[in-house]
């Protein structure tokens, strides 16, 4: 029976750190034709991650702000003079190759950020 407690409250606990972590999401916005991006990490739900990214990509300038994505971990937007490219992953090194190679050649990474 104490053995059956203690697994229950190991689970209770672990759910929660997980829970916690799970509800954690992330949002990319893109203005393509000012090459503006909003991005915003921590957010509660998708739609609050959305509102979050769209609101900081019109505030920043952009025109033409549309949503691109939503991740859980991080997230890169890299950028050249012609293209873009966003990606997301498990680590920040996945969401840069990814938004690098999304962009192609002569791009650099604009901003790479990952979940607490």
């Amino acid at each position: 029976m104490k053995r059956l407690v203690y697994l229950l409250v190991v689970a209770l606990i672990a759910g929660v750190c997980y829970s916690e972590k799970a509800f954690a999401i992330g949002a990319i916005a893109f203005s393509d034709p000012d090459e503006i991006y909003g991005f915003c990490l921590n957010e509660k739900d998708k739609t609050s991650a959305k509102i979050c990214a769209m609101t900081q990509c019109k505030d920043a300038g952009g025109e033409a702000c549309k949503f691109m994505v939503w991740f859980d971990g991080c997230g890169a937007v890299a950028l050249n003079k012609k293209y873009y490219g966003i990606g997301y992953g498990t680590s920040p090194s996945k969401a840069e190759a990814m938004a690098l190679k999304q962009c192609g050649s002569g791009c650099e990474i604009a901003i790479s950020k990952c979940e607490n």
